[in-house]
C-alpha cells in the first residue's frame, strides 16, 4: 500500500480522506493504553490480541478494550464499528484455528 492508503474490509487499498481525524486505541483501567494510533479497527484488534497474549504470559487478564478517538475525544465504538470489530475477531480466530 502506498502512503495515505489503508486496507478496507475486502483487503483493497482505499484513500484516506483529507483531515482524517478518527483513529482507534486500546485502553484499560489497569493495563493502560497501547500508545498507538491505529487507523482502522483491524490493527486495533491485532494490538488488543497482542496485549491479551502478553497478559496471559504474566498470569493475568487484559482489561483493554478498543475505543475510537475522534477530534481528540475518546468515545465508545459506534454500532458499525462494533460490527467491524466482530468481523475481524471471527476472521482472525478462524485463521488461528486452522493453523493449529
Amino acid at each position: 500500500m502506498e502512503n495515505g492508503q489503508v486496507a478496507a474490509m475486502d483487503g483493497k487499498a482505499i484513500e484516506m480522506r483529507e483531515g482524517y481525524e478518527t483513529y482507534y486505541i486500546t485502553k484499560g483501567p489497569i493495563r493502560g493504553t497501547c500508545k498507538h494510533r491505529h487507523r482502522n479497527i483491524y490493527w486495533a484488534y491485532h494490538c488488543l490480541r497482542n496485549d491479551f497474549r502478553a497478559a496471559q504470559k504474566e498470569g493475568i487478564f487484559s482489561d483493554r478494550r478498543v475505543y475510537a478517538v475522534e477530534n481528540r475525544h475518546e468515545r465508545e465504538l459506534y454500532e458499525h464499528e462494533i460490527n467491524e470489530l466482530d468481523h475481524w475477531k471471527r476472521v482472525i480466530l478462524k485463521k488461528a484455528a486452522f493453523q493449529q
